[in-house]
């Protein structure tokens, strides 16, 4: 009896990951989700899906022809944009749990696009714009943020609390006030930190502010023009109009730790 069990166990544990087709499959995205196990695909086909959608950890929800073509649209089920939110990653996911490829619509709704809490996924190549309040909510968490458009968000970006996620090659393009918020003791995010991790910063209000007292790594970005000539004019380490840090001489920012620019990318003026 205990051969068999153990038999049945290796067999469970060598079964090969199953792809989950949205609508050919399932109606919905959700019911892609609930439908897969650890380490399956729910793959979207081109559409608008306009769904509350919670996604399981170990799943990949990909979309099959790009952001483009596929796009998730808040259902407005929350009154409050607080808790208004397209798509939200099960606490405890790891990267090897990823959102890849949509474009995220708030269709009218100041909410979050993607919210995380204690989470750590992996959210690369998708396009977030169009009057988020929040683009992203990485929150106690370690997520891996790659190559995504966030545009035009009300509130912020990206809004770190708590977590140390690493944010490479995306763009962030007209947020207002803040493209990226670093807020809390435990919170060291890499933001660039080396070749070819190079995020853009265009035409946002305040590119980064940093509450936290930790110094954190925002070298080799892209911060456009008018950035990169304020910073070729002054000394490293100094106050830059457009990053807030313990660089300032406020009173209100004392505490804050420094954000660490050095080794900018020349802007190329593109939008």
């Amino acid at each position: 009896m205990a051969v068999l069990g153990f038999a049945l166990f290796c067999l469970a544990r060598s079964a090969p990951a199953a792809t989950l087709h949205v609508p050919a499959d399932h109606a919905t995205v959700q019911a892609g989700i609930v439908a897969a196990a650890s380490g399956d695909t729910v793959l979207v086909g081109p559409g608008t899906y306009a769904e509350y959608i919670l996604l399981k950890a170990g799943l990949v929800l990909k979309s099959s022809d790009g952001p483009e073509s596929t796009t998730l649209v808040s259902a407005g089920l929350e009154a409050d944009p607080l808790t208004e939110r397209v798509l939200e990653i099960e606490p405890g996911a790891g990267r090897e749990t990823v959102v890849e490829g949509f474009s995220f619509d708030p269709a009218g709704y100041a909410g979050t696009a993607i919210f995380c809490e204690k989470a750590s996924p992996t959210i690369r190549g998708n396009v977030i714009d169009g009057g988020f309040g929040w683009g992203l909510s990485l929150r106690e968490g370690d997520a891996l943020v790659d190559g995504n458009m966030i545009a035009n968000c009300n509130n912020f970006g990206i809004s770190v609390f708590a977590g140390s996620p690493e944010i490479v090659r995306n763009t962030l393009k007209g947020c207002s006030p803040r493209a990226i918020d670093v807020v809390g003791v435990k919170s060291h995010p890499v933001i660039g930190g080396a070749p070819g991790k190079t995020n853009k910063f265009l035409g946002n209000d305040i590119d980064i502010v940093l509450s936290s007292m930790n110094d954190i790594d925002a070298t080799y970005n892209d911060w456009g023009w008018a950035i990169t000539s304020e910073m070729e004019m002054r000394p490293f380490p100094t106050d830059i109009s457009s990053l807030q840090d313990g660089n300032d001489l406020e009173q209100s920012n004392r505490g804050r730790g420094q954000i660490d620019y050095r080794h900018w990318i020349t802007a190329d003026g593109g939008s």
